[in-house]
């Protein structure tokens, strides 16, 4: 029995790769680094609760190109950029110019065919802004509002709180796909 069509599918992931965790980004935090070369290939995306999809990257200096495959690919994000901070990775989404910012991805684990991703869980990362005695921005989207982290905060949670912001499963999982 499947539970949803492939249409509400694609509109699943859409909305689960564009609101992994339910906060956005205005900027990255450290500094932009260059995409390593592994990282550009097919790969299928597994996102938690919804249907696989296929995926190309290209890497470009500092940026990622996505190109999906299948019905509603022109629904997901385009772009994503790779930073570098305190020594752990993270992948910012571009969200679009319609939504705004970024969402942020941290890296898990990482090797030439395999790729897991963790998001930031929205509840932990309110109740630290609130013990830091920092405003919740919240802001409306299409389906959900979302925590909205305005330039420098982010910086300062993973400085002060990186271990208890970010969900403890894996948000994503990429494999990478023979050539």
């Amino acid at each position: 029995m499947r539970l949803f069509s492939p249409a509400q599918g694609i509109l699943i992931l859409c909305a689960a790769l564009l609101s992994a965790c339910g906060v956005s980004v205005e900027q990255g935090a450290g500094d932009k680094v260059a995409i390593p070369a592994e990282v550009a290939g097919k790969w299928q995306v597994q996102v938690k609760d919804s249907a696989d999809k296929a995926m190309q990257i290209a890497a470009a200096g500092d940026t990622m190109s996505l190109q999906w495959s299948g019905a509603g690919k022109d629904d997901l994000p385009g772009t994503a950029f790779l930073y570098q901070f305190r020594g752990k990775e993270y992948v910012l989404i571009d969200n679009g110019e319609k939504a705004g910012g970024y969402t942020p991805l941290q890296v898990s684990s990482r090797s030439a065919s395999d790729i897991k991703l963790r998001a930031l869980d929205p509840k932990r990362v309110a109740l630290r802004l609130k013990k830091m005695k920092s405003p919740v921005t919240y802001r409306k989207q299409w389906l959900r509002q979302e925590i909205y982290l305005e330039a420098g905060m982010f910086e300062k949670l993973l400085t002060l709180h990186e271990e208890a912001i970010f969900q403890k499963e894996i948000a994503i999982h990429m494999q990478k796909l023979p050539e």
